[in-house]
């Protein structure tokens, strides 16, 4: 059984994480289309929905609120990687300013 980690609460003092998200985001955009390629080919979409909630779920330790991947990955996938960095990011910022209503900026 996988025991659950405790609910962080939101506090409107924390500050958007915005160089870990990046870094993570595209060093796992960057992983996950190494792999489509060299599993897929030139098979389109380059980075599946799938494939990108599971960079998603890699980044839910830098949040202090659940990521619904429903809201951040686009159905459908990306065709690129700058694409899929630039639209999952900006949901994240998105999504966290809704948590934060005084949208915590670093």
């Amino acid at each position: 059984m996988l025991a659950e980690a405790p609910a962080k609460t939101p506090t409107s003092e924390a500050i958007y994480p915005f160089a870990d998200v990046q870094r993570l985001l595209q060093a796992g955009v960057r992983e996950a289309a190494e792999d489509s390629v060299d599993l897929r080919g030139e098979w389109e979409p380059l980075l599946d929905s799938l494939r990108m909630v599971s960079v998603v779920v890699s980044l839910e330790d830098l949040f202090d609120f659940p990521l619904p991947p429903e809201k951040l990955v686009r159905r459908g996938g990306y065709t690129g990687e700058d694409e899929a960095v630039e639209h999952i990011s900006g949901q994240l910022r998105r999504l966290w300013d809704e948590q934060h209503k005084s949208g915590g900026h670093s």
